[in-house]
This record gives C-alpha cells, sequence and structure tokens, in this order.
C-alpha cells in the first residue's frame, strides 16, 4: 500500500480468492503490524486481533486511514459473467496456452495475478489463446472485454 496523504494508504486492483484477510506492516506479523476485524467491505481494525477480515471473491481498490484504523474494500472488478453466454477457457489447469472461445468478439485480454498486478493484456487482436509457459505456477484471473463493453472474468490455474 501507499501513502497518498501521510495517513490514507491505498492500493488498487487488489484481485481476492481467499474469504479472509488481514492488514499488516513491513511485511511483518509482529505488533503492532496485526490488524484484523470481523466486518466487510468496510470497518475498523482491530490491532494483534485474532480475527481475519471475511472477504467476499473479488478485485477490489483498498484504502487504510492509519489514524482511525478504518478500512474500506471498494469492489472494481465483478467475478460474475455478462452478457458471455458461451464463454470458455481451457485447460484449466494449465501448463503453457490457455484457450479462450467467445461468441462475442474479443478486444482486451488481461491477466492478473492475485496481487491485483497486471502481468499480461493483449488489445485488438484476433488472439483467441493466452501463452503462460513463462509466469509462475500460480492462481490467476483472466479479465475479457468484448467489443460491446462486456466483461467477463475467470480464475486460470497455471501448472
Amino acid at each position: 500500500m501507499t501513502f497518498g496523504d501521510g495517513i490514507n494508504l491505498t492500493i488498487e486492483n487488489v484481485v481476492l480468492i481467499i474469504r479472509s484477510t488481514k492488514f499488516r506492516g513491513n511485511n511483518a506479523w509482529d505488533l503492532p503490524y496485526n490488524w484484523g476485524g470481523t466486518d466487510f467491505p468496510s470497518g475498523t481494525v482491530v490491532v494483534d486481533s485474532q480475527n481475519n477480515i471475511p472477504t467476499t471473491a473479488g478485485t477490489y481498490d483498498v484504502t487504510f486511514n492509519s489514524d482511525t484504523f478504518a478500512y474500506s474494500f471498494s469492489e472494481t472488478l465483478s467475478l460474475e459473467e455478462s452478457d458471455f453466454s458461451n464463454f470458455m477457457t481451457y485447460p484449466n489447469p494449465t501448463k503453457d496456452v490457455v484457450h479462450i472461445t467467445s461468441n462475442k468478439v474479443i478486444s482486451i485480454i488481461e491477466l492478473f495475478d492475485l496481487t491485483g498486478k497486471k502481468v499480461m493484456e493483449i488489445k485488438n487482436q484476433s488472439v483467441n489463446e493466452l501463452r503462460v509457459s513463462s509466469l509462475l505456477t500460480g492462481i490467476y484471473m483472466l479479465r475479457i472485454v468484448d467489443t460491446e463493453g462486456n466483461v467477463a472474468v475467470k480464475k486460470v490455474i497455471k501448472n
């Protein structure tokens, strides 16, 4: 997360597929950097909480106020398939290539890692496959936009 004004920390496009999370500072779990909570999508963290913040899978912009300990998860990318009635990806899991089929014309293909970082993007090409052999093993989120602006998101597992 980065400070915008010295108090409010933000991070954009964080992809969550896990069902709970916590805030921590400096990549450490030591006090006072172990903050949990019980409310979603917004609330106030508790220092050294045993509770994880329950989350819903999706892509979020996350804010955290270091003075008040208030946090907020604002969804930015739906996991619902919108207007893609015949949208498919295969094979899944995959080692090398993800094939994409759709009854719509695809304009943008994006692949995000679990931190929300975009690791691949293909625009305005007639490509219906994504070469993932160079990526690390793990879970990714594939976002596809058709020429009409409809968006679909699928989980992709890279072996």
